[in-house]
């Protein structure tokens, strides 16, 4: 499963080196400009969005729409978003 992390981590590094070693550095967690970021470069790049009540993958563009319904309505709250690994698709 590991490896199946890096692979996802060089997709990043092949689109914006910075980024992908940014990320990296922080584990696989993803900040808010970061998210900005990985809309523009990596647009269908999976993501994993922990919420208090739940988890769900999401591709990078939509993270954020998503993100604001869960807040919007008020009955949980995002914990994290981070790289996801391929496997946590199946």
């Amino acid at each position: 499963m590991l490896r199946e992390t890096e692979i996802r981590h060089e997709i990043i590094d092949r689109c914006d080196p910075a980024l992908g070693s940014a990320i990296r550095a922080q584990h696989g967690f993803v900040t808010e400009p970061q998210l900005q970021r990985l809309k523009q470069v990596c647009p269908t790049l999976m993501l994993l969005v922990r919420c208090g009540n739940g988890r769900f993958l999401a591709k990078a563009q939509d993270v954020q729409w998503f993100v604001d319904i869960i807040t919007k309505e008020g009955t949980d709250y995002v914990r994290d978003v981070s790289v996801s690994c391929p496997s946590q698709m199946r």
